[in-house]
């Protein structure tokens, strides 16, 4: 239960502040299950959890496309093991469930709230057609690219600049501003330099 406490870094928070300085607001792509964005106040129409969320359950069987909140199961532990003494069911059917996270090799990923959330991208980028973007890559490394190839993508389809911060894989060609630096000190030392200009 220790990710229903768990914060969002300051960085989160200076992502939401240009995000409504800006007309048109932000979006935000993450294979993150943490469900941090969120949490930090990102509208929920503005993102795209494409590994799903934490956050949220679905049916094993599946009897359904339905995603539900996760808020209302606490899980309680058998004193003698360390297995979960009610583990959590599908309010439809009953059958067993489990987050709706995907998993390397799944097979049984619910993606139904993904792809909602994959429409509200392609409409959101259908109303800014023509504005000027920026694209900003924070901690995408190379074991799991899905995230960077995305951001490279669209900053190439967009015509915008691509920030990259990671602070162990930064490596970028010359169209590529490179940041060795880990996401909430480089925010913040990128949010101080936009405050001076």
């Amino acid at each position: 239960m220790l990710f229903r406490e768990t914060r969002p870094h300051r960085g989160y928070a200076i992502l939401q502040e240009w995000s409504l300085a800006t007309p048109d607001g932000s979006f935000v792509i993450t294979s993150n299950v943490d469900g941090m964005f969120p949490v930090a106040g990102m509208p929920e129409d503005r993102i795209l959890e494409g590994h799903g969320s934490i956050h949220f359950m679905q049916c094993t069987t599946p009897c359904t496309s339905r995603v539900w909140s996760a808020a209302d199961y606490a899980p309680r532990f058998d004193a003698g093991s360390e297995y979960v003494a009610d583990p959590p069911r599908c309010p439809d059917c009953g059958a067993g469930a489990r987050p709706n996270i995907f998993m390397f090799g799944d097979t049984g990923f619910n993606s139904h709230r993904a792809e909602v959330q994959g429409r509200s991208l392609d409409a959101w980028l259908a109303s800014t057609r023509g504005r000027r973007f920026a694209v900003v890559e924070c901690g995408a490394g190379t074991a799991v690219p899905t995230i960077r190839r995305k951001c490279q993508a669209y900053a190439r389809e967009l015509g915008a600049p691509l920030v990259r911060i990671n602070i162990a894989e930064w490596e970028a060609d010359a169209s590529t501003i490179a940041l060795p630096l880990a996401a909430e000190d480089a925010l913040a030392r990128i949010g101080a330099a936009l405050r001076r200009s």
